[in-house]
């Protein structure tokens, strides 16, 4: 069986932690516009970057791509 180098990890709070190959990448977690009302994620590198993405998965992307 093949186990993806890419894990999240969901913790109590609502936030993830995501690993790639055993290191953390960064962390995301679910946010709501105050103005919109609209749902979002507010992610954070290893290396200090802040972003926010539309999707939980559009979040993983950006980590990984901070990653690299």
């Amino acid at each position: 069986m093949l186990i993806s180098p890419i894990q999240t990890t969901k913790h109590a709070d609502q936030t993830r932690t995501v690993t790639y190959f055993g290191h953390q990448v960064g962390h995301y977690a679910p946010i709501r516009y105050l103005k919109s009302r609209e749902r979002g994620w507010r992610y954070v590198s290893v290396h200090g970057q802040l972003g926010y993405a539309s999707s939980e998965r559009a979040a993983q992307r950006a980590l990984m791509e901070c990653h690299h």
